[in-house]
Protein backbone atom coordinates (compact mmCIF):
# COMPACT_ATOMS: atom_id res chain seq x y z
CA UNK A 1 0.00 0.00 0.00
CA UNK A 2 1.17 3.42 -1.02
CA UNK A 3 -0.03 6.12 1.14
CA UNK A 4 0.66 10.25 0.54
CA UNK A 5 -1.29 12.82 2.82
CA UNK A 6 -4.50 10.97 3.14
CA UNK A 7 -4.53 9.47 -0.47
CA UNK A 8 -4.39 5.94 -1.05
CA UNK A 9 -2.36 4.30 -4.56
CA UNK A 10 -3.99 1.24 -4.74
CA UNK A 11 -5.39 -1.30 -8.09
CA UNK A 12 -8.40 -3.35 -6.51
CA UNK A 13 -12.10 -2.95 -7.43
CA UNK A 14 -14.29 -0.94 -5.68
CA UNK A 15 -17.45 -2.00 -4.38
CA UNK A 16 -20.82 -0.80 -4.44
CA UNK A 17 -22.72 0.88 -2.04
CA UNK A 18 -25.36 -1.84 -1.49
CA UNK A 19 -21.71 -4.44 -1.20
CA UNK A 20 -20.69 -2.31 1.55
CA UNK A 21 -23.93 -2.22 3.95
CA UNK A 22 -23.98 -6.22 3.13
CA UNK A 23 -20.46 -6.24 4.47
CA UNK A 24 -21.00 -4.45 7.06
CA UNK A 25 -23.99 -6.19 8.30
CA UNK A 26 -22.32 -9.39 7.82
CA UNK A 27 -19.75 -8.35 10.02
CA UNK A 28 -21.23 -7.17 13.06
CA UNK A 29 -23.49 -10.04 12.79
CA UNK A 30 -20.85 -12.29 13.01
CA UNK A 31 -18.96 -10.32 15.55
CA UNK A 32 -21.99 -10.99 17.67
CA UNK A 33 -22.21 -14.55 17.35
CA UNK A 34 -18.58 -14.82 17.78
CA UNK A 35 -18.73 -14.60 21.60
CA UNK A 36 -21.67 -13.42 23.86
CA UNK A 37 -21.27 -9.49 24.10
CA UNK A 38 -21.98 -7.38 27.07
CA UNK A 39 -24.21 -4.93 27.43
CA UNK A 40 -21.76 -1.84 25.74
CA UNK A 41 -20.65 -4.32 23.11
CA UNK A 42 -24.52 -4.89 22.57
CA UNK A 43 -25.16 -0.91 22.66
CA UNK A 44 -22.31 -0.26 20.30
CA UNK A 45 -23.44 -2.44 17.40
CA UNK A 46 -26.83 -1.06 17.91
CA UNK A 47 -25.52 2.24 16.99
CA UNK A 48 -23.70 0.39 14.26
CA UNK A 49 -26.69 -0.66 12.80
CA UNK A 50 -28.14 2.74 13.16
CA UNK A 51 -25.29 4.48 11.79
CA UNK A 52 -25.13 2.05 8.97
CA UNK A 53 -29.17 3.07 8.03
CA UNK A 54 -28.35 6.85 8.61
CA UNK A 55 -25.38 6.97 6.03
CA UNK A 56 -27.21 5.36 3.72
CA UNK A 57 -30.03 7.78 3.79
CA UNK A 58 -27.96 11.04 4.58
CA UNK A 59 -23.98 10.33 3.85
CA UNK A 60 -22.13 10.07 0.93
CA UNK A 61 -18.95 9.04 -0.39
CA UNK A 62 -16.35 11.05 -2.61
CA UNK A 63 -13.51 8.89 -4.50
CA UNK A 64 -11.84 11.88 -6.91
CA UNK A 65 -8.46 10.98 -8.69
CA UNK A 66 -5.40 13.34 -8.46
CA UNK A 67 -2.26 12.86 -9.88
CA UNK A 68 -2.74 9.19 -9.85
CA UNK A 69 -3.69 8.92 -6.42
CA UNK A 70 -7.41 8.14 -4.78
CA UNK A 71 -8.73 10.51 -3.04
CA UNK A 72 -11.45 9.27 -0.40
CA UNK A 73 -13.94 11.14 1.68
CA UNK A 74 -16.89 10.34 3.66
CA UNK A 75 -19.67 13.37 4.51
CA UNK A 76 -23.10 13.41 6.28
CA UNK A 77 -24.39 17.33 6.11
CA UNK A 78 -27.27 18.35 7.76
CA UNK A 79 -29.05 21.48 9.24
CA UNK A 80 -27.24 22.73 12.57
CA UNK A 81 -30.12 21.77 14.48
CA UNK A 82 -28.78 18.54 14.06
CA UNK A 83 -25.35 19.35 15.27
CA UNK A 84 -25.09 16.68 18.28
CA UNK A 85 -26.48 14.02 16.20
CA UNK A 86 -22.89 14.54 14.19
CA UNK A 87 -21.21 14.96 17.67
CA UNK A 88 -22.06 11.63 18.93
CA UNK A 89 -21.22 10.09 15.80
CA UNK A 90 -17.77 11.38 15.96
CA UNK A 91 -17.45 10.06 19.64
CA UNK A 92 -18.66 6.74 18.99
CA UNK A 93 -16.42 6.09 16.08
CA UNK A 94 -13.71 8.01 16.95
CA UNK A 95 -13.11 9.36 14.03
CA UNK A 96 -13.69 12.28 11.54
CA UNK A 97 -14.35 16.13 12.13
CA UNK A 98 -17.58 18.13 12.69
CA UNK A 99 -17.22 21.68 11.14
CA UNK A 100 -20.00 24.28 11.63
CA UNK A 101 -21.48 26.60 8.73
CA UNK A 102 -23.53 29.28 10.42
CA UNK A 103 -23.48 31.17 7.23
CA UNK A 104 -25.59 28.25 5.64
CA UNK A 105 -27.03 26.98 8.72
CA UNK A 106 -25.01 23.45 8.10
CA UNK A 107 -23.24 21.08 9.70
CA UNK A 108 -21.00 18.00 8.78
CA UNK A 109 -19.22 14.95 9.91
CA UNK A 110 -16.21 14.51 7.69
CA UNK A 111 -13.76 11.85 6.91
CA UNK A 112 -10.65 11.99 4.96
CA UNK A 113 -8.10 10.36 6.28
CA UNK A 114 -7.89 6.91 4.63
CA UNK A 115 -7.08 4.96 7.79
CA UNK A 116 -9.89 6.60 9.29
CA UNK A 117 -11.87 5.73 6.32
CA UNK A 118 -10.71 2.08 6.79
CA UNK A 119 -12.73 2.27 10.23
CA UNK A 120 -15.74 2.91 8.54
CA UNK A 121 -15.84 -0.31 6.48
CA UNK A 122 -14.14 -2.84 9.11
Amino acid sequence: MNFKMGFYKFSTTLRSSESARSLLKSKIVDKLKENKPNNSDREYYSFLKWFVGFTDAEGNFLISLDRGYIRFRFKICMHIDNLEALNIIKSKLNVGNVTIEKSKNRCSFVVQDFTEIRVLFL
